[in-house]
């Protein structure tokens, strides 16, 4: 049996505490995972989007490849991550769908994280060939689930909350090696 490796990404503010459970759960399952986070002291200020996507690349392994997951306001940050890291997959988590390429914003409202993403833009490099699914696990993001399954990703809904990830780390984790599997 091939070793599967989650990337887990999450936004700055949520940081890899809002996963820690999920992560546990995957590698009791024998998963590798990875929660790479910025080089930001934590009462600092996190760096702005693109020195953010820099800073995380050297702290992901390249083998076995990795599915990369993008939680929330992380999603971005994955769909950026992805092919620079070689990913067999992306994973979108509770979030509003990143465009397949071109420049982008942080992916959240004005006025809503760190004031530094304001303006900022990432420049997504084209992922047309990767296999991308989604998994909901709250209310709010009926519409992006439903334009994912149009789009023909796997898609899983657990009817939870924003902290799914954090609180019910075995029933996160299960959705998301069943997207996962949806990719062979």
């Amino acid at each position: 049996m091939e070793l599967t490796h989650f990337v887990l990404v999450t936004g700055p503010q949520a940081g890899a505490a809002a996963v820690l459970d999920t992560a546990q759960a995957l590698r009791d399952a024998g998963a590798l995972v990875t929660q790479p986070m910025a080089d930001a002291l934590p009462d600092s200020a996190p760096p702005g989007l693109q020195d953010w996507a820099l800073s995380l690349l050297p702290a992901i392994p390249r083998s076995p490849a990795p599915i990369v997951v993008g939680f929330g306001a992380g999603a971005v940050l994955a769909a950026w991550l992805a092919p620079q890291v070689g990913a067999v997959g992306l994973i979108l988590t509770d979030c509003d769908l990143p465009p397949d390429s071109g420049t982008t914003g942080p992916g959240w409202p004005e006025g809503k994280g760190p004031a530094d993403w304001q303006g900022d833009q990432l420049d997504l490099p084209p992922r047309d060939d990767m296999p991308t699914g989604y998994l909901k696990l709250s209310p709010g993001f009926d519409a992006a689930a439903a334009a994912a399954r149009a789009r023909g990703w796997p898609v899983e809904e657990i009817e939870g909350t924003r902290l799914q990830a954090a609180m019910l780390g075995t029933e996160t984790a299960g959705a998301l090696m069943a997207v996962a599997g949806a990719f062979d």
